[in-house]
């Protein structure tokens, strides 16, 4: 079965590239949990956190829609996100990274739910992801290989805020496609080998050649890693040939990238 690497990794790179401005050391074993943060500093962090959000209302539908769907989800993300927050001051805070914290968060508890979602909604998944790599592409190519294949990639935060109506998009689709799943529950089966079959020959006619078909499949990077632009292109080639897929096809490696995202 292939890992349909660059399906997956889009997902995960744009939810995670900004979450290392929160990320908390693990405590070991003989390792004592840090102190809770002083409530002087739980407020200041409060501050900014809410000054962040103010400045950027592009966001503003995304989490309206995430504290109306899942108040319990929305109430332990600020929890978390005020308590790393408060434990780093005077760190400045990112309303671009607040978003994208919460959609890993939201990944991680109920991206099984997108599984189930409409054929529309998964459509619409991929369809903006394939907008990110071309603006990506446009706006800074060195990124396109962060994009398919994952990766640390600290100027995604740049990136994202110099384009939030499209990051918004993308945390909106995610979230509507849970929304849909719960809705709809709609049932899929795994793809089998016929299913990446037909994608790598339309990866093929689409211009891609064997090795550059191993690496957004497998994972298996050459020696010479490809140049920027020619990730870009191979990028913009690989979201057309998905899009061209038989639909049964189409939905059931959607919703088998879906799944590996979530777990």
């Amino acid at each position: 079965m292939k890992r349909i690497v660059a399906i997956v990794a889009p997902l995960l790179i744009l939810a995670g590239a900004l979450y290392v401005y929160f990320q908390v050391s693990p405590v070991t074993d003989n390792q004592a949990a840090p102190p809770p943060p002083s409530p002087q500093a739980l407020a200041q962090a409060r501050t900014l956190y809410e000054a962040s959000l103010a400045g950027a209302p592009e966001f503003q539908l995304f989490f309206d829609h995430l504290k109306t769907a899942y108040p319990s989800d929305f109430d332990r993300f600020q929890h978390v996100e005020l308590t790393a927050l408060a434990d780093r001051l005077p760190q400045n805070i990112s309303a671009d990274a607040i978003l994208l914290d919460s959609v890993d968060l939201l990944r991680k508890s109920r991206g099984l739910q997108a599984t189930k979602a409409s054929d529309k909604s998964l459509d619409h998944i991929f369809e903006v992801q394939a907008r990110v790599l071309d603006a990506l592409a446009s706006q800074d190519a060195r990124l396109c290989d962060h994009f398919l294949f994952g990766g640390d990639a600290p100027a995604f935060a740049d990136f994202s805020s110099k384009n939030r109506p499209l990051i918004a998009e993308m945390a909106q689709s995610g979230l509507d496609a849970i929304t849909d799943g719960e809705a709809k529950n709609t049932q899929r089966e795994a793809p089998g080998d016929e299913d990446f079959a037909l994608l790598e020959k339309s990866l093929t006619a689409a211009g891609l050649n064997p090795q550059e078909i191993s690496a957004l499949l497998d994972g298996q990077m050459p020696e010479t890693p490809f140049d920027k632009a020619r990730t870009c292109a191979i990028g913009k080639s690989y979201y057309g040939a998905m899009a061209t897929l038989t639909p049964d096809t189409k939905y059931r490696i959607y919703a088998l990238a879906l799944e590996s995202m979530a777990q």
